[in-house]
């Protein structure tokens, strides 16, 4: 019988091993790059194309997440840039400024620079669509223009709730702090948006961890439930994680869709409800 039992304890250890390897991997990339934020594409605060024409007369405005760089954006960015779009990748100190003034400081100029386009949209990733949110308080766009947000905290960061209580969140900066859901966040002062909005999120985690401190379904830093916007036109699960969405081919063509009609591909949603299951528990009736 303990000849039986052997492979499973070392299948067991295997597993463990490979868990502890994604999760390293996984935690790699976020914290390296938290110390890549002072990167910039260009000289100023944004990133723009070379050209400064658009063939479609309207502008898209990407703006990253927590902890990342304008390079984080640039697989949506020249995806735009080939359909016709002008496109800013704003470069923003997300870990060394407030949410209130990155919206101030640092999207204002880059909404001005793209004045003149017919429409002028917002791609966001994580905090970068609080910063959006911030600014279209006391800010409009023209009639027309769409913004599409990955893996938002829009009903507040259970996370941030989660690791709050730690020494080294500190380092995280004060516009970390801001997407909780204690006396400190800001999220429950923003108004409803009047433009059309789609919410894309993940609910594939590689990072084990965190998913443990979150509840329900989630992408390894924000619970599906958590990505929603009540005024949002259409949303829209995919099955992968919080870093990489925005760099996934489908999740890029689900965005365009959105910022071009409105709304998003239904026959895309049921490919990811087919392939999501595949690994859903089978059912005991």
């Amino acid at each position: 019988m303990n000849a039986h039992l052997k492979p499973d304890g070392d299948d067991f250890k295997t597993m463990l091993r490979c868990i502890g390897l994604v999760v390293v991997i996984h935690l790699v990339i976020m914290f390296t790059a938290f110390f890549d934020d002072g990167m910039r594409l260009c000289e100023d605060a944004f990133c723009s194309p070379q050209q400064t024409g658009s063939l479609k007369g309207e502008a898209v405005i990407l703006l990253h997440g927590i902890g990342r760089n304008a390079r984080s954006m640039g697989s949506l960015a020249r995806y735009f840039e080939k359909a016709g779009y002008h496109t800013i990748c704003v470069a923003y100190p997300s870990t060394s400024a407030t949410i209130e003034s990155i919206a101030r400081e640092y999207i204002a100029p880059a909404v001005s620079q793209c004045r003149g386009f017919r429409h002028i949209h917002f791609i966001t990733h994580s905090m970068g669509g609080i910063v959006a949110r911030q600014y279209l308080q006391h800010n409009s766009l023209p009639q027309g223009s769409r913004m599409v947000m990955l893996s938002p905290p829009n009903s507040g960061a259970d996370l941030v709730e989660a690791l709050k209580q730690y020494e080294f969140f500190e380092k995280v900066g004060p516009g970390a702090r801001q997407l909780g859901k204690d006396e400190y966040s800001i999220i429950p002062s923003l108004k409803p948006l009047k433009l059309e909005v789609g919410v894309i999120t993940g609910d594939l985690s590689l990072n084990p961890i965190f998913s443990s401190m979150l509840p329900g379904p989630d992408d390894g830093m924000v619970t599906v439930d958590g990505a929603r916007l009540p005024e949002m036109k259409d949303f829209l699960v995919v099955p992968t994680d919080h870093i990489f969405i925005k760099r996934d081919f489908d999740v890029i063509r689900q965005t365009a869709h959105f910022i071009e009609y409105g709304s998003f591909r239904r026959e895309q949603q049921e490919r990811f409800d087919r392939f999501a299951g595949i690994f859903a528990p089978a059912s005991n009736s």
